[in-house]
């Protein structure tokens, strides 16, 4: 009787086993480096809205606006500048499950952003400070040089996104394809 229950139940774990490595049974896993695309056009929506700001604070420049307007712009600018901040960080911790050329994308990236929020920061530290939104033109120079730089990065950053969309719509073909074939 013993014995019996042993059969049993050893026939089950390896039935198990066998059935749970079945690659039909299992939960798809993600493909790799899906985290990272994610970001990266998380970070291209960054970078066009930084740009974007930086394009509207570069045009107040050449016009006649209130201060107020000003501080809204600067305001919504600042949290654009934290949130790729946010993303540089996460750039980091997804880096792992990167796959090669996301890290090559990454190694451009992240230090072009960084520059980007930091170079922000400043526009807007130097604004920040006593009469620097009454003396807006003074600082025309600084703000088209950071429009600029966020344009370029912005358009950087897309190519990255438009490459990852080409290399997931190859690899939807070859599976359909794989499994055309295979009937």
């Amino acid at each position: 009787m013993r014995i019996q229950i042993f059969r049993t139940a050893g026939a089950s774990v390896i039935l198990t086993v066998c059935l749970s490595n079945m690659p039909i049974l299992r939960a798809a896993d993600p493909p790799r480096g899906e985290a990272v695309v994610q970001l990266l056009f998380e970070s291209k929506n960054e970078a066009i809205q930084i740009k974007d700001y930086a394009a509207i604070m570069e045009s107040y420049t050449w016009s006649e606006v209130t201060i107020e307007s000003r501080c809204i712009v600067i305001d919504r600018l600042r949290d654009r500048v934290d949130a790729a901040r946010l993303r540089l960080a996460q750039f980091e911790v997804e880096r792992a499950t990167a796959s090669s050329w996301q890290k090559a994308a990454i190694d451009r990236i992240a230090p072009l952003l960084d520059e980007l929020a930091s170079d922000t920061q400043d526009v807007i530290d130097h604004l920040d400070r006593p009469g620097g939104l009454r003396k807006f033109r003074e600082h025309r120079e600084l703000l088209a040089a950071n429009a600029h730089e966020a344009a370029e990065l912005a358009a950087l950053i897309s190519g990255y996104v438009d490459l990852a969309g080409r290399r997931n719509g190859r690899r939807n073909y070859i599976s359909t394809a794989k499994l055309s074939a295979a009937k």
